[in-house]
């Protein structure tokens, strides 16, 4: 797990003299205009409305019980009408040239549906990019290996919320970090209980 993490870090750094990011909007026929992102090699599109529901961390941090929209978003079923969005944060405490983080996130899949994760802005003081990596492997409870790295040549210090897990569902239990990895700038391992949930 620790070479996954090492190796994004790797990647991140050779990113980081990618041009700025460009938006460019194509409507095509009768579909709706789609916002085509285009940030270094990673490419993403989706329609206005999406882009204006995205939210930051600090936002959705700001609102952490919210009600859950009537009209789900793409890929999402209808939920019922007693679940909220759920949304805990995770900060980094005192720390020393952090530049990388991977963790998993277990919690109550039965009253929990893990929805996804938002970077926050700690790894950003001074604008240099961050890259975020959400997880591919939700099952079981279980959020796999999620990854945010600072793009560059140096960490950050101090103590801030590194990002915003949100889930769909009825429960206020918290859930749990796990297999939590912090990297400095030179791939090296920091204490691991710097990084908590809440």
């Amino acid at each position: 797990m620790k070479l996954l993490l090492i190796a994004v870090l790797l990647a991140a750094t050779l990113v980081a003299c990618a041009p700025a990011p460009e938006e460019v909007t194509q409507p095509s026929g009768n579909m709706p205009p789609r916002i085509i992102e285009i940030r270094g090699n990673v490419i993403s599109d989706h329609t206005p409305e999406e882009a204006q529901a995205e939210q930051t961390s600090e936002e959705i941090a700001a609102a952490p019980d919210t009600p859950v929209p009537s009209t789900p978003q793409s890929g999402h079923s209808n939920p019922s009408p007693t679940q909220v969005y759920r949304t805990f944060t995770i900060e980094a405490h005192d720390v020393h040239d952090l530049a990388g983080i991977q963790f998993s996130i277990s919690y109550d899949d039965d009253e929990l549906t893990y929805d996804r994760t938002i970077e926050g802005k700690f790894l950003e003081p001074d604008q240099t990019q961050a890259m975020l990596f959400d997880s591919t492997q939700v099952k079981n409870g279980v959020a796999k290996d999620i990854i945010l790295v600072r793009v560059g040549d140096s960490g950050v210090d101090g103590t801030g919320v590194v990002a915003a897990v949100r889930f769909l569902g009825t429960s206020s239990s918290t859930p749990t970090l796990q297999n939590v990895l912090l990297v400095d700038s030179n791939g090296q391992l920091l204490p691991s209980g710097a990084l908590t949930i809440a």
